[in-house]
């Protein structure tokens, strides 16, 4: 059992010294990484790869598709986004003013 317990923090002590990035990185946020725009270089997306496109999860990308954002082409099972639809999505993209939206409660009570 002891034995075990060592060649655990042995094997700890050893990645450690192999990547010593990591302990002059511990504590600190991650470095700023420079945009670099994904080119539209295909016909069509699956949601996760129109996702992926805005740095997303898979589920934002169906979220788009159900809440109506974008509209999709079905082959065979699969939902394919086209890419004319991403550059309308693109297109229609506002600029976020900083105001709250209202209460969904107030909005159906009139206030």
């Amino acid at each position: 059992m002891v034995n075990d317990s060592v060649r655990v923090v042995a094997k700890m002590n050893a990645m450690d010294e192999a990547s010593p990035q990591k302990k002059e990185n511990r504590g600190k946020s991650r470095p700023e990484q420079e945009f670099e725009p994904r080119p539209l270089d295909r016909l069509a997306y699956s949601p996760a790869e129109f996702a992926g496109l805005f740095d997303h999860a898979a589920v934002w990308g169906y979220r788009r598709i159900y809440d109506g954002d974008v509209k999709v082409l079905r082959q065979g099972g699969r939902l394919l986004i086209p890419r004319a639809e991403i550059e309308r999505f693109l297109a229609s993209v506002t600029t976020y003013d900083g105001m709250r939206k209202r209460n969904r409660r107030n909005v159906k009570e009139g206030r």
